[in-house]
């Protein structure tokens, strides 16, 4: 079981967990001792929550299983309008309210369950996506180019390791910044990120620069992947 808290505000809690099979609830307990509501929410309708689309009424609405300690309710009989984690979208809460670490990883977890197909794509399929990836740069780094060149961050996730930190964040709000990054060039129009290897003199051992650009705004973004031991320990952003 999986359990992530995401937010602690005048007594209210609200975390969700994760069960072995892939089960997601949403619990949340009530200010004013009023115990505690649970549900089991349409997942895309959470991940929407998660990126801060839609309120957890909204969220409430659409779920099944509703109950209000421990008793079965339907969503109309429900008060909670005096509960302002319900009213709010995620992203209206102060950052002191809430953990944008956990909130950065349960949204990875949910796009892995709703995307789930995605993994068992063979990464290393990745190296007939143009000859301009070096032969004898490992298949990690040919996979991560190539799922962020997709804008993926989901794949990206599977590549990179969650004991590394990468612009100086841990690995999921790292994705959280980089999926940004990517709805930023979605919304500009991209499909894809055409890429090209840069090579500077002043390039460490095993550091590798590659110029991101977008298919449609010719956006450019530069990114420098270190490599350890097939590893990629850290990405940084080259900003001039």
């Amino acid at each position: 079981m999986k359990k992530f808290e995401l937010i602690n505000c005048e007594g209210t809690v609200l975390e969700c967990k994760i069960d072995r099979l892939e089960n997601v609830s949403v619990h949340v307990y009530l200010c004013r001792e009023e115990g505690y509501l649970k549900f089991r929410p349409l997942l895309k309708d959470l991940y929407k929550y998660l990126l801060g689309c839609i309120t957890l009424e909204g969220v409430l609405k659409t779920s099944k299983n509703i109950k209000v300690n421990n008793i079965d309710r339907e969503v109309d009989h429900i008060d909670i309008d005096h509960q302002h984690c319900m009213s709010r979208k995620i992203t209206e809460n102060s950052e002191q309210d809430l953990d944008l670490r956990n909130l950065a990883k349960l949204i990875f977890e949910t796009e892995k369950i709703l995307f789930k197909n995605k993994k068992h794509v063979n990464l290393n399929d990745d190296r007939r996506e143009g000859a301009s990836i070096n032969r004898s740069i490992n298949s990690n780094l040919r996979s991560a180019i190539n799922a962020i060149r997709e804008m993926n961050p989901t794949k990206l996730g599977y590549i990179l390791n969650e004991d590394h930190e990468y612009m100086q964040m841990n690995m999921y709000l790292f994705l959280a910044y980089m999926r940004d990054k990517f709805l930023e060039n979605m919304s500009m129009g991209d499909t894809l990120l055409n890429y090209r290897r840069v090579r500077d003199r002043s390039e460490k051992v095993n550091s590798y620069t590659y110029k991101f650009i977008g298919n449609k705004s010719a956006k450019k973004w530069t990114l420098i992947f270190q490599i350890e031991d097939q590893d990629i320990v850290n990405i940084l952003e080259y900003k001039n």
